[in-house]
């Protein structure tokens, strides 16, 4: 089985990583890096991380920065975009209810991009995007793993009645997540590659 270095201390990334990479017979090593999180666009933010983290491990490595986009915030169209985790919104997921409180219209997306870096190749980075469209809850709803994502109790994806933090393990392969679609991306292009 090909393993790959996954830069990240999220342990909710790194079970949708996993689960999303198995059938390509590719194992997760992940490797907790401290990063400077630079600001911009999910490619922006996930192309730095990446060459950060190759830079302390001198190997092919991958890395997942997500947004969450929220169209008709009262802070603006798209807010908070990269920034969910370092407004509080992953940690206080109630934040963003109680900010759309008065917005009927609740359509948003989650964005992810996946950054594989490797300098020994030709084509050092190679990025791969994944987006799902959806609406935000009226209210929290449950949890079925304490690591996912806290906006995951916001966020039903277009098609489902449930929101990706109520679903079970077979329902995610069905409606699979932003993260899950970008690292399938990458183990399609990687396996290919190999």
């Amino acid at each position: 089985m090909a393993q790959i270095i996954f830069a990240t201390g999220n342990k909710w990334k790194v079970h949708e990583v996993e689960q999303a990479i198995k059938p390509f017979n590719i194992e997760v090593d992940p490797l907790e890096i401290d990063f400077v999180e630079p600001v911009g666009d999910v490619i922006t933010v996930a192309a730095s991380k990446a060459m950060q983290a190759y830079a302390k491990c001198h190997k092919p490595v991958i890395v997942c920065d997500s947004g969450f986009y929220v169209d008709h915030h009262p802070k603006g169209s798209g807010y908070p975009a990269t920034l969910v985790k370092r407004l509080g919104y992953v940690a206080n997921p109630q934040k963003m209810l109680d900010e759309m409180a008065n917005v009927s219209c609740r359509s948003c997306h989650f964005q992810t991009c996946l950054a594989y870096y490797n300098s020994d190749e030709l084509v050092k980075l190679i990025t791969f995007v994944a987006t799902v469209f959806g609406n935000m809850t009226y209210d929290l709803r449950q949890i079925n793993n304490p690591d996912c994502c806290g906006c995951y109790r916001l966020f039903i994806p277009q098609g489902s009645k449930l929101a990706w933090s109520e679903m079970s393990e077979e329902e995610l392969a069905e409606k699979p997540t932003d993260i899950m679609r970008a690292a399938a991306a990458f183990a399609s292009w990687y396996t290919d590659k190999k």
